[in-house]
């Protein structure tokens, strides 16, 4: 029995060592490990607002007063702007006395000012205000006026130029990029953008605009990687 047992024991420790000599007996190969990294990009805007409000204390009917007011793009990416300006009298009075003529760079759509160019980074947008500069009326400007306070509240707002994402979130625009649209939405490049109201554009026009972004970034200058793969023969 003892006899029998040894020589099964002796047979299947005989396969196992079969076995693992016949996986160590093939040639293989490997590659080495390949990392590939990205890293998002940034959007980040500041608001520039230029107005001296001590000598907004004692205001006449007829002054004028310097304000300006810009957007600057501090982040990597290409960005589509907007500004929200809300103005107020106290006491619910008239906006009629108040001019404040927006600068021909900027469009309405929406209770917004959309900046007609995409901005790149560390570029500025124009001034909101044309020539800089808040203005009331003398003839509409009476008596009721008199010591009231007026205020103009501004802030801004950015969302990233390429695949047509302010048409996305609700802005009601479209980027359109000059010098043509393959290749040249989807990447950070020279090609320059123009904003336009969303409204300019059929249904079918923004579909083609967005599957025109749809090429993979890069492709054109891809790097083959295959003949830097040496093959490892394991022994």
């Amino acid at each position: 029995m003892k006899k029998r047992n040894m020589m099964l024991a002796t047979a299947l420790l005989l396969v196992v060592l079969l076995i693992g000599g016949g996986t160590f007996a093939w040639f293989t190969a490997s590659t080495p490990t390949k990392v590939n990294r990205f890293q998002a990009g940034t959007l980040k805007i500041t608001l520039i607002d230029r107005f001296c409000e001590f000598d907004a204390k004692n205001v006449n009917p007829g002054d004028c007063y310097y304000k300006e007011v810009f957007v600057r793009n501090e982040g990597t990416k290409k960005a589509v702007v907007r500004i929200k300006k809300d103005m107020a009298f106290e006491g619910g009075l008239s906006l009629a006395p108040v001019t404040s003529s927006i600068d021909s760079n900027w469009f309405e759509k929406d209770g917004y000012y959309v900046y007609k160019k995409v901005l790149n980074p560390g570029q500025s947008t124009a001034g909101l205000f044309a020539f800089d500069k808040i203005c009331f009326s003398g003839p509409l400007m009476d008596n009721t006026y008199q010591g009231k306070k007026f205020t103009i509240n501004v802030m801004a707002e950015a969302i990233q130029a390429t695949h047509q994402a302010p048409w996305h979130n609700g802005w009601g625009v479209i980027v359109n990029w000059m010098g043509g649209v393959q290749g040249l939405l989807a990447v950070e490049g020279e090609a320059e953008g123009e904003v336009v109201d969303a409204a300019k554009y059929t249904d079918a026009e923004i579909t083609a605009l967005i599957e025109a972004e749809s090429a993979p970034i890069g492709e054109e200058n891809a790097v083959e990687i295959g003949d830097l793969i040496e093959e490892k023969v394991i022994e």
